[in-house]
């Protein structure tokens, strides 16, 4: 038997998501939704938030909504894949470009909270001042 996948996707329905995202709309965030680039990876076909601009990802309402999600998930252990050495073999950098492109989660248990910290208070800093 095989562990279900765990993506970004996942958390796509869940209240805690809808709530930072509509939250977002308001002041000072004020996000915008972009013509419906919803969801990381599947959309039904359409758009998603991969294919948005970098100045669309740094005033998206999915965006806030994903950015509040991993800071949760990350106090179990969950975090996006980790970027393999530049050493790494062709196959670890070929499952670092598939997982990353799906969201694809994965549980570290030695997952360092200042390490996880420090990228949080980054990308807040970052979308404050935009």
């Amino acid at each position: 038997m095989t562990k279900p996948s765990i993506t970004l996707n996942t958390f796509r329905h869940h209240s805690s998501k809808i709530l930072l995202h509509e939250l977002s709309h308001t002041n000072p965030y004020a996000t915008t939704d972009h013509n419906g680039h919803y969801n990381w990876y599947q959309n039904n076909g359409g758009p998603t938030t991969q294919d948005l601009s970098a100045e669309q990802l740094a005033t998206h309402a999915d965006v806030r909504a994903i950015l509040g999600q991993l800071a949760v998930i990350s106090d179990r252990g969950f975090t996006l894949h980790r970027k393999p050495r530049d050493d790494a073999n062709d196959k670890q950098k070929d499952d670092y470009k598939k997982d990353m492109k799906e969201g694809r989660l994965q549980k570290y248990d030695n997952i360092s909270r200042r390490g996880v910290q420090g990228r949080i208070t980054r990308h807040a800093r970052n979308y404050a001042s935009a």
